[in-house]
């Protein structure tokens, strides 16, 4: 099917509020990390990687407004409710797997969160299989702690569960 033959499965209404809802949320994110601080005595401030992640935000969001901003209203394609039930499934997955991260950050700190979050999102949102999905938690995990702990020298969580099985 050619492009110009597929119609949207969205309204453009909805894209474009959805866009400018990310474009002025990654912009609020922006003045918030640099209040935090973006550089500190040499190292990276606590604001600089919240900067980061909002500035990829608010541009890629910024760029999709404009696209959507450019082309003509296209009418909604309805989606099937098994479809839209599985759509709405894997959101609801992310959703629970960041929330899930956020809380379990401290408590069992940075490793282990961050391997059942990847795990629980690569295994039962994505639906990789265990090998890969095990292989990239894990990755994931060795990866982020060398960029963070030996590269840039942050001091992440260890968790009170090992700290206090460790004394």
């Amino acid at each position: 099917m050619a492009d110009e033959e597929a119609t949207a499965t969205v309204g453009r209404r909805w894209r474009l509020l959805g866009y400018g809802l990310l474009t002025a949320a990654g912009a609020y994110a922006l003045g918030e990390a640099w209040r935090l601080g973006l550089w500190r005595q040499g190292s990276p401030g606590e604001g600089l990687f919240p900067f980061l992640t909002a500035l990829g935000m608010t541009g890629f969001a910024a760029l999709c407004l404009g696209a959507a901003l450019r082309e003509p209203e296209a009418a909604a394609q309805a989606r099937p409710p098994a479809e839209l039930r599985a759509m709405l499934l894997r959101i609801g997955a992310y959703l629970a797997a960041l929330l899930f991260y956020a809380v379990a950050f401290d408590p069992l700190g940075f490793v282990i969160s961050t391997i059942a979050t990847v795990v629980f999102i690569l295994r039962f949102a994505e639906r990789y299989a265990w090998t890969t999905t095990i292989a990239l938690a894990a990755g994931t995990a060795a990866g982020c702690h060398l960029l963070f702990v030996y590269w840039l020298q942050a001091i992440l969580p260890t968790g009170y569960l090992w700290d206090n099985l460790l004394y």
